[in-house]
């Protein structure tokens, strides 16, 4: 399948769940779409899937459509969680960058504020945040506000240093950089794996386990990917060298440990392989970033990786009535699902190989 053809079959997907999705937000399907009202982390995602292709297409009326899933999830109540970043990173700033209405630039820039204020000083980290046991039910809200996770370098920080960028504002800056080294120093180990979750106590001990992956001491395939992808971001926006390479090297173990077809288990330390489940939206989060890196460093090695991932994306193993199927929500929730993250950033990695003139 050419990548156009995969963008058209994305289309028409989305055009088939925007005529029933009623005003409310798509996060995953199994027999059926998941639709959320406003609370939902996955929901920008929506937003941002409806911007890349109208974008791409050119196409008017499905703009409009984009801009209304924006406006509507923007006059949402803004949890307080780490999340606020998706929800106007990939809504609010992506219909600002396609279409340059003040509006939208006003409500990003509000929400920019609103998320730097959960910054933690002392802790020198943005935590969870209070309102987190609305995805992980009991947990306390003295422990996810003394706790990061890897997520935050893709749910939080690219808002902020947009924010930056926009701003000029030094704590913006300030709060991307320190937040970023506390990832490096306590979430990535020797060999560029990562944790997913470093909880630091009162007494100053530092407790790293995962939400999410097989066990404390495994490799959660999208823990690695959210780490690749927002440490890439850091690197578009401050130009650090350290920073890039922070991102190849994580790029690199995730590359090293994918199976034949390119597409991860969703933990790679999952002793049931081959016989785990797989998680489709690891590899489209990974191969959009990879084209970034590409653009970065000129090495080629990147871009053939994110060609031949994507490639194997839009395969019919796993590309199937227009939706990246056979994605991982989490262990107990949509094991093997369609998740609308998923098709946001195939969709990205998409449009980016067809601007490098790769046709498929």
């Amino acid at each position: 399948m050419k990548f156009r053809e995969a963008l058209e079959r994305l289309r028409e997907n989305a055009l088939s769940t925007l005529s029933e999705s009623n005003g409310r937000f798509p996060i995953y399907k199994e027999r059926e779409w998941k639709m959320s009202d406003g609370r939902h982390w996955m929901e920008p995602f929506w937003c941002g899937l409806l911007w890349n292709l109208s974008y791409f297409f050119n196409d008017g009326s499905l703009m409009v459509r984009a801009k209304e899933c924006s406006i509507a999830l923007s006059s949402k109540e803004d949890l307080s969680t780490h999340d606020r970043g998706f929800k106007y990173y990939y809504s609010t700033v992506k219909g600002w960058e396609i279409t340059g209405e003040t509006k939208l630039k006003e409500l990003s820039i509000k929400a920019v504020q609103g998320l730097a204020e959960m910054f933690n000083p002392s802790l020198g980290f943005i935590p969870l945040g209070n309102d987190f046991s609305s995805y992980f039910p009991g947990e306390p809200q003295d422990t996810a506000n003394r706790e990061f996770i890897v997520d935050t370098m893709m749910a939080s920080l690219p808002l902020i240093l947009w924010g930056f960028s926009q701003t000029g504002r030094q704590d913006l800056l300030y709060i991307s950089l320190i937040h970023s080294h506390k990832t490096f120093d306590l979430l990535i180990r020797e060999d560029w794996s990562t944790y997913q979750a470093v909880r630091v106590e009162s007494s100053g001990e530092v407790y790293k386990h995962t939400h999410q992956g097989f066990n404390n001491e495994s490799c959660w395939s999208r823990g690695q990917a959210w780490a690749i992808h927002g440490f890439a971001i850091l690197y578009n926006y401050t130009k650090m060298e350290f920073f890039l390479k922070v991102a190849e090297n994580l790029s690199n173990y995730f590359i090293r440990n994918l199976p034949p077809d390119l597409v991860p288990y969703y933990d790679f330390n999952d002793p049931s392989i081959p016989n785990a489940l797989r998680d489709t939206s690891s590899s489209a989060i990974v191969s959009s970033a990879l084209f970034d890196i590409y653009n970065y460093t000129g090495d080629e090695k990147y871009i053939r990786k994110a060609t031949e991932m994507v490639r194997s994306l839009i395969s019919e193993d796993y590309f199937v009535d227009g939706g990246l199927k056979h994605s991982r929500y989490r262990q107990d929730e949509a094991k093997d699902a369609e998740l609308i993250f998923g098709d946001y950033y195939l969709s990205e990695a998409l449009i980016k190989a067809m601007k490098w003139g790769i046709e498929g």
